[in-house]
Protein backbone atom coordinates (compact mmCIF):
# COMPACT_ATOMS: atom_id res chain seq x y z
CA UNK A 1 0.00 0.00 0.00
CA UNK A 2 1.67 3.40 -1.05
CA UNK A 3 2.12 7.02 1.38
CA UNK A 4 -1.47 7.10 3.16
CA UNK A 5 -1.84 10.31 5.44
CA UNK A 6 -5.18 10.88 7.59
CA UNK A 7 -5.88 14.67 9.29
CA UNK A 8 -9.22 15.58 10.90
CA UNK A 9 -9.71 19.02 9.26
CA UNK A 10 -12.38 21.72 9.02
CA UNK A 11 -14.07 22.55 5.53
CA UNK A 12 -12.46 26.22 5.24
CA UNK A 13 -8.49 24.50 5.68
CA UNK A 14 -9.90 21.97 2.77
CA UNK A 15 -10.50 24.99 0.65
CA UNK A 16 -8.05 27.29 1.46
CA UNK A 17 -4.91 24.96 1.75
CA UNK A 18 -5.19 24.03 -2.33
CA UNK A 19 -5.18 25.87 -5.14
CA UNK A 20 -7.03 23.66 -7.62
CA UNK A 21 -9.44 20.68 -6.38
CA UNK A 22 -11.27 19.02 -9.05
CA UNK A 23 -13.36 15.67 -9.55
CA UNK A 24 -11.91 12.88 -11.67
CA UNK A 25 -13.52 12.74 -15.06
CA UNK A 26 -14.49 9.35 -14.15
CA UNK A 27 -15.87 10.17 -11.14
CA UNK A 28 -19.89 9.55 -11.15
CA UNK A 29 -22.08 12.96 -11.79
CA UNK A 30 -23.50 14.94 -9.20
CA UNK A 31 -26.14 12.45 -7.08
CA UNK A 32 -28.08 13.80 -4.23
CA UNK A 33 -31.94 14.60 -3.87
CA UNK A 34 -33.78 16.47 -2.13
CA UNK A 35 -34.03 13.68 0.49
CA UNK A 36 -30.04 13.58 0.35
CA UNK A 37 -30.58 17.39 0.52
CA UNK A 38 -32.82 17.81 2.87
CA UNK A 39 -30.89 15.05 6.12
CA UNK A 40 -27.67 17.62 5.09
CA UNK A 41 -29.38 20.52 6.19
CA UNK A 42 -31.43 19.62 8.97
CA UNK A 43 -28.28 17.77 11.15
CA UNK A 44 -26.47 21.21 9.88
CA UNK A 45 -29.44 22.95 11.23
CA UNK A 46 -29.61 21.13 14.40
CA UNK A 47 -25.85 21.32 14.94
CA UNK A 48 -26.03 25.26 15.08
CA UNK A 49 -29.43 25.21 17.25
CA UNK A 50 -27.87 23.16 20.06
CA UNK A 51 -24.14 24.71 19.60
CA UNK A 52 -22.50 21.82 18.90
CA UNK A 53 -18.95 22.52 18.66
CA UNK A 54 -18.32 20.05 15.89
CA UNK A 55 -20.34 18.02 13.47
CA UNK A 56 -18.19 15.21 11.74
CA UNK A 57 -20.00 14.56 8.03
CA UNK A 58 -17.63 11.88 7.04
CA UNK A 59 -14.46 10.95 5.26
CA UNK A 60 -13.19 12.27 2.24
CA UNK A 61 -10.38 10.58 0.32
CA UNK A 62 -8.02 12.55 -2.24
CA UNK A 63 -5.19 11.74 -4.02
CA UNK A 64 -2.05 14.90 -4.86
CA UNK A 65 -1.95 15.88 -8.26
CA UNK A 66 0.99 18.77 -7.77
CA UNK A 67 1.69 21.60 -5.61
CA UNK A 68 -1.50 22.15 -4.37
CA UNK A 69 -3.78 20.56 -6.16
CA UNK A 70 -5.45 17.44 -5.60
CA UNK A 71 -8.22 15.20 -7.04
CA UNK A 72 -11.27 14.04 -4.63
CA UNK A 73 -12.11 10.35 -5.48
CA UNK A 74 -14.64 10.16 -3.02
CA UNK A 75 -16.30 12.69 -1.08
CA UNK A 76 -17.53 15.18 -3.69
CA UNK A 77 -21.21 14.99 -2.67
CA UNK A 78 -20.92 16.71 0.87
CA UNK A 79 -18.26 18.72 -0.41
CA UNK A 80 -19.92 20.25 -3.81
CA UNK A 81 -23.38 20.35 -1.30
CA UNK A 82 -21.56 22.56 1.58
CA UNK A 83 -20.18 24.48 -1.34
CA UNK A 84 -23.81 25.71 -2.43
CA UNK A 85 -24.73 26.60 0.68
CA UNK A 86 -21.80 29.23 1.30
CA UNK A 87 -22.21 30.34 -2.32
CA UNK A 88 -26.37 30.83 -1.31
CA UNK A 89 -25.29 32.69 1.95
CA UNK A 90 -22.70 34.76 -0.25
CA UNK A 91 -25.30 35.82 -2.80
CA UNK A 92 -27.92 36.65 -0.16
CA UNK A 93 -25.32 38.91 1.76
CA UNK A 94 -24.49 40.61 -2.36
CA UNK A 95 -27.99 41.21 -2.66
CA UNK A 96 -29.00 42.58 0.72
CA UNK A 97 -25.81 45.40 0.23
CA UNK A 98 -27.07 46.35 -3.65
CA UNK A 99 -30.59 47.18 -1.49
CA UNK A 100 -28.91 49.80 0.47
CA UNK A 101 -25.00 50.15 -0.77
CA UNK A 102 -24.55 52.92 1.84
CA UNK A 103 -25.85 51.52 4.93
CA UNK A 104 -25.57 47.39 3.77
CA UNK A 105 -21.53 47.49 3.82
CA UNK A 106 -21.22 44.81 6.61
CA UNK A 107 -23.07 42.56 3.85
CA UNK A 108 -20.67 43.56 1.20
CA UNK A 109 -17.60 42.76 3.68
CA UNK A 110 -18.41 39.12 4.09
CA UNK A 111 -19.68 38.70 0.98
CA UNK A 112 -16.29 39.55 0.09
CA UNK A 113 -14.59 37.03 2.34
CA UNK A 114 -17.32 33.97 0.87
CA UNK A 115 -16.19 35.21 -2.15
CA UNK A 116 -12.67 34.31 -1.81
CA UNK A 117 -13.27 30.71 -0.96
CA UNK A 118 -14.36 29.91 -3.99
CA UNK A 119 -11.70 31.67 -6.50
CA UNK A 120 -8.02 31.77 -6.31
CA UNK A 121 -5.79 34.62 -4.92
CA UNK A 122 -2.50 35.96 -4.25
CA UNK A 123 -1.39 32.02 -5.18
CA UNK A 124 2.32 31.79 -6.36
CA UNK A 125 1.39 28.59 -8.08
CA UNK A 126 -1.74 28.51 -10.03
CA UNK A 127 -3.38 31.02 -12.35
CA UNK A 128 -5.14 33.57 -9.88
CA UNK A 129 -9.29 34.19 -10.49
CA UNK A 130 -9.50 30.64 -11.86
CA UNK A 131 -12.35 28.53 -9.82
CA UNK A 132 -10.65 26.87 -6.80
CA UNK A 133 -13.39 23.66 -6.85
CA UNK A 134 -13.63 22.09 -10.20
CA UNK A 135 -15.94 19.22 -11.01
CA UNK A 136 -16.15 16.94 -13.80
CA UNK A 137 -17.03 17.58 -17.35
CA UNK A 138 -21.14 17.34 -16.94
CA UNK A 139 -21.42 19.54 -13.89
CA UNK A 140 -18.58 21.95 -14.31
CA UNK A 141 -20.06 24.56 -16.16
CA UNK A 142 -23.42 24.09 -13.89
CA UNK A 143 -20.93 25.13 -10.68
CA UNK A 144 -19.00 28.04 -12.45
CA UNK A 145 -22.33 29.63 -13.89
CA UNK A 146 -24.99 28.79 -10.72
CA UNK A 147 -23.18 28.31 -7.59
CA UNK A 148 -19.49 30.61 -8.43
CA UNK A 149 -21.49 33.22 -10.20
CA UNK A 150 -23.94 35.56 -8.42
CA UNK A 151 -26.82 34.45 -10.18
CA UNK A 152 -30.54 35.14 -8.55
CA UNK A 153 -32.28 32.07 -6.87
CA UNK A 154 -34.93 32.63 -10.11
CA UNK A 155 -31.92 32.31 -12.77
CA UNK A 156 -31.35 28.66 -11.11
CA UNK A 157 -35.10 27.89 -11.38
CA UNK A 158 -34.88 28.85 -14.99
CA UNK A 159 -31.96 27.23 -15.88
CA UNK A 160 -33.36 24.00 -14.05
CA UNK A 161 -36.21 23.66 -16.30
CA UNK A 162 -33.54 22.52 -19.54
CA UNK A 163 -33.03 19.44 -18.05
CA UNK A 164 -34.72 16.37 -16.90
CA UNK A 165 -35.30 15.16 -13.37
CA UNK A 166 -33.34 12.35 -13.93
CA UNK A 167 -29.90 14.35 -15.11
CA UNK A 168 -27.18 14.78 -12.65
CA UNK A 169 -27.50 18.82 -13.83
CA UNK A 170 -30.93 18.82 -12.54
CA UNK A 171 -30.62 17.59 -9.31
CA UNK A 172 -27.26 19.73 -8.64
CA UNK A 173 -29.49 23.15 -9.78
CA UNK A 174 -32.52 21.67 -7.80
CA UNK A 175 -30.39 21.13 -4.62
CA UNK A 176 -29.38 24.63 -4.78
CA UNK A 177 -33.07 25.65 -4.82
CA UNK A 178 -33.88 23.27 -1.98
CA UNK A 179 -31.30 24.68 -0.03
CA UNK A 180 -31.65 28.38 -0.91
CA UNK A 181 -35.31 27.82 0.41
CA UNK A 182 -33.86 26.19 3.71
CA UNK A 183 -31.70 29.32 4.35
CA UNK A 184 -34.61 31.57 3.08
CA UNK A 185 -36.98 29.98 5.89
CA UNK A 186 -34.27 29.80 8.35
CA UNK A 187 -32.75 33.92 8.68
CA UNK A 188 -36.22 34.67 8.15
CA UNK A 189 -37.77 38.47 6.65
CA UNK A 190 -34.24 40.37 8.49
CA UNK A 191 -31.97 38.83 6.84
CA UNK A 192 -29.98 39.38 9.99
CA UNK A 193 -26.25 39.95 8.90
CA UNK A 194 -25.38 37.84 12.18
CA UNK A 195 -27.37 34.79 11.49
CA UNK A 196 -25.97 34.72 7.61
CA UNK A 197 -22.50 34.97 9.38
CA UNK A 198 -23.24 31.97 11.73
CA UNK A 199 -24.51 29.58 9.38
CA UNK A 200 -21.28 30.14 6.93
CA UNK A 201 -18.95 30.15 9.68
CA UNK A 202 -20.53 26.92 10.82
CA UNK A 203 -20.28 25.33 7.25
CA UNK A 204 -16.77 26.20 6.95
CA UNK A 205 -15.52 25.74 10.65
CA UNK A 206 -17.34 23.21 12.44
CA UNK A 207 -18.02 21.12 9.96
CA UNK A 208 -15.41 18.22 10.10
CA UNK A 209 -14.42 15.90 7.51
CA UNK A 210 -11.34 13.28 8.02
CA UNK A 211 -9.57 14.04 4.63
CA UNK A 212 -7.85 10.62 3.85
CA UNK A 213 -4.77 11.16 1.45
CA UNK A 214 -3.58 8.53 -1.05
CA UNK A 215 -0.60 8.50 -3.06
CA UNK A 216 -1.92 5.63 -5.54
CA UNK A 217 -5.51 5.79 -6.68
CA UNK A 218 -6.13 1.99 -6.25
CA UNK A 219 -6.05 2.34 -2.29
CA UNK A 220 -8.61 4.58 -2.19
CA UNK A 221 -11.61 1.49 -2.95
CA UNK A 222 -9.89 -0.45 -0.40
CA UNK A 223 -9.40 2.20 2.04
CA UNK A 224 -13.29 2.99 1.01
CA UNK A 225 -14.78 -0.62 1.40
CA UNK A 226 -13.09 -0.45 5.17
CA UNK A 227 -14.13 2.47 6.73
CA UNK A 228 -17.62 2.13 4.89
CA UNK A 229 -19.88 0.21 6.88
CA UNK A 230 -23.10 0.48 4.23
CA UNK A 231 -22.05 -0.88 1.30
CA UNK A 232 -21.90 2.07 -1.06
CA UNK A 233 -20.43 2.02 -4.30
CA UNK A 234 -17.53 4.37 -4.20
CA UNK A 235 -18.62 7.88 -5.88
CA UNK A 236 -21.88 8.18 -4.16
CA UNK A 237 -20.97 9.83 -0.78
Amino acid sequence: MSNIVTELENLDRQFSKYDKITIPQYQRSYAWDNSNIQIFWQDIKESLEEGRDRYFIGPIVSKSTGEKEVEIIDGQQRLTTSLAIISIIRRICLFEHQKNTANNMDYYDFYSILKSRFLVTGSLLSENGNNRYQMNEENNSVYADFIVSDVTKEDVIKERNNFKKSDSNYKLLDGIISLWDYVDSYIGEDCDINILKNIAVYVLEKLQILNISVSDESDAYLIFETINDRGRELGKV
